[in-house]
């Protein structure tokens, strides 16, 4: 009944619909909070318009949850899309100084943030991010000095591992910026 109220475009199921906004929008800010409240907005839009699709296609035929809950699922797969993409070519940033005069209290900051948050990695990850950050190994000689099987399988544990690394920085920076 409710899919085909979609497929109706019933205009009081669609108020129903863009009344959740806030709440999509309130809930995947915090699952979310590297991505824009508009990138989450639009998002929501896109959900909505792929529901309908699928409807209409016939692809969507029956719902095992509420309307919303389908909603909110298909919003927050787009979302995970998104900040995929944004993750993968955010660089992280670490300006560690070359000459001591010329040390910043800003580099200090970020330097101290990157060093706390490897200490909360894994051994390994700490190991593998140390040497190619501090030590300036390329990925072949970390490959070869951590038993990696090829130089792919490093290379994929860097990805990895630095991701995790750029996550506990951004969290470090905000809450460092909130007491600051």
């Amino acid at each position: 009944m409710v899919l085909q109220k979609v497929k109706e475009g019933n205009k009081e199921l669609l108020r129903k619909l863009e009344d959740q906004r806030h709440v999509f929008i309130y809930k995947n800010a915090k699952m979310f909070p590297y991505l824009q409240k508009d990138q989450i907005s639009d998002a929501y839009s896109e959900a909505i318009l792929i529901l309908y699709a699928n409807v209409k296609s016939g692809k969507l035929v029956e719902l095992k949850a509420s309307l919303e809950a389908y909603l909110f699922a298909i919003g927050r797969n787009l979302l995970r899309n998104e900040s995929r993409k944004t993750s993968r070519f955010s660089p992280l940033e670490i300006d560690l100084a070359d000459d001591e005069n010329q040390v910043t209290e800003k580099q200090i900051t970020e330097d101290k943030i990157v060093r706390d948050c490897l200490k909360k990695m894994g051994p390994r990850a700490q190991k593998v991010l140390s040497l190619l950050i501090f030590e300036g190994k390329s990925i072949a000689e970390v490959a070869q000095l951590m038993d990696f099987s090829n130089t792919r399988s490093a290379s994929t544990a860097k990805h990895k591992y630095l991701t995790k690394l750029k996550r506990l920085c951004e969290t470090e920076k905000l809450k460092y910026q909130c007491f600051a």
